[in-house]
């Protein structure tokens, strides 16, 4: 990720993970996953970061219409430093143990459907550090009719850095209406309207936006090959 701002600091990162699933029942799927992130910063002490994480969970159908999906555990993060020589301050490593969570509650019916998601993670950052999200979203679409769908959402997190000798904490909220129009069987038109709210820590008052959004979806139908 590049930045053309001075505020925000050059970073790559990459990552990798697998996941282990097992049908334990027709309503029931346990999960087992293991990642591991990589991120280096290029900042003046040029941070080298690396995640490793384990978490487990699984799928529920509770009902017929209720499901939920959820997956939780615990990530190492252990950040080293290239101090420069003749840097005025005294900077260690640090290793630090984070839990993380993603967990969503489906709920559907034939016209709509409602969605709750809290997920506790960790995020490199254009602050140069590795961070923790907290958030929770709420979702929901209603089939106006068949041809048009409505959409709407509200997200409220927190972000806080997991090395805590840095102080980059925020909070934020979003919140966006749409609508779908389906023109044919693969192609909708997209209408959306977006605000965005944050609130930094170290920073003195606060900053928000509003946007619209228009655009073309292309859907492809499903095929089948039979013999």
């Amino acid at each position: 990720m590049s930045y053309d701002s001075r505020s925000y600091i050059d970073y790559t990162t990459a990552q990798g993970d697998i996941t282990w699933l097992h049908i334990l029942t027709p309503r029931t799927t346990l999960k087992l996953q293991a990642y591991f992130t990589r991120y280096e910063a290029d900042n003046l002490l040029s941070t080298e970061t690396d995640s490793t994480g384990l978490m487990a969970g699984g799928d529920y159908e509770v009902s017929k219409n209720l499901k939920l999906s959820g997956l939780v555990g615990i990530s190492n993060v252990e950040s080293n430093y290239d101090v420069p020589q003749g840097f005025p301050f005294v900077v260690n490593d640090s290793s630090d143990d984070v839990w993380v969570a993603d967990t969503t509650l489906e709920y559907t019916q034939p016209r709509w459907k409602m969605a709750l998601n809290l997920a506790s993670q960790t995020f490199p950052s254009g602050d140069g550090y590795v961070q923790t999200r907290r958030s929770g979203r709420l979702s929901y679409s209603f089939r106006i009719s068949d041809l048009a769908t409505l959409r709407l959402a509200a997200l409220y997190g927190q972000n806080e850095s997991v090395d805590e000798r840095a102080n980059v904490n925020r909070d934020y909220a979003d919140g966006e209406a749409g609508l779908d129009w389906r023109i044919n069987r693969s192609w909708y038109l997209t209408a959306l309207y977006r605000y965005r709210f944050q609130d930094y820590e170290t920073s003195p008052g606060d900053a928000d936006s509003s946007a619209v959004f228009f655009g073309i979806r292309y859907e492809p139908t499903t095929k089948r090959w039979s013999r």
